[in-house]
């Protein structure tokens, strides 16, 4: 077969590969809504036992749409069975200092906070938990503080927080389950 013959069909493979790495090389972005399964944001968060801090409804289905499951009253206690904490904006984060899962200088995603300033973050398709405890922060109301800013000693800087909501299915004590977003409104293991 002729070397000029065989041009087009080689463009139509390399072509794709160059946009690959060229995606690869500009920090590709995860897709959204992004859906943590199983996800627990809060620091030392768990499942279990969980006790309303006020009158709260549970619904059928995930999405406060949903007809009516059950509702809740304020120092009811309830099964937290699992969650979903459904991202639908990503966070970023810049990387100062090298790791094994970002270079100096890569824009990472922050995806499901973890609580003390660690995140589930995206680099190039790679999945891994990040501690911004050490970045600067921005200011703005709720945002975390690091005393890295005063020592100038900053392994990063967090440039956005994640925009997500969390939502956890309950059962209640006549086995009836429903899911709510409200989980802010709860003591886990504890009363109210």
């Amino acid at each position: 077969m002729d070397w000029q013959m065989a041009r087009p069909w080689n463009a139509l493979i390399l072509t794709p590969l160059l946009m690959v790495s060229s995606a690869a090389a500009i920090g590709q972005a995860p897709v959204m809504p992004f859906e943590d399964r199983g996800a627990c944001p809060l620091e030392q968060c768990t499942y279990g036992s969980w006790t309303a801090k006020a009158d709260i409804v549970a619904y059928q289905e995930p999405t406060d749409r949903s007809p009516i499951a059950f509702n809740i009253r304020r120092g009811e206690s309830v099964t937290a069975l699992t969650g979903v904490v459904v991202i639908s904006k990503p966070g970023r984060a810049r990387i100062d200092s090298p790791s094994l899962t970002a270079r100096a200088g890569d824009t990472v995603y922050l995806l499901t906070p973890h609580g003390e300033g660690e995140f589930k973050a995206w680099n190039n398709g790679n999945v891994f938990v990040v501690d911004t405890s050490q970045f600067k922060h921005p200011d703005t109301r709720g945002a975390g503080y690091s005393s890295c800013q005063e020592r100038n000693t900053c392994r990063g800087e967090v440039l956005a927080y994640p925009k997500h909501i969390w939502r956890v299915q309950l059962r209640n004590r006549d086995g009836k389950t429903g899911w709510t977003t409200q989980a802010l409104r709860f003591s886990q293991g504890q009363s109210p």
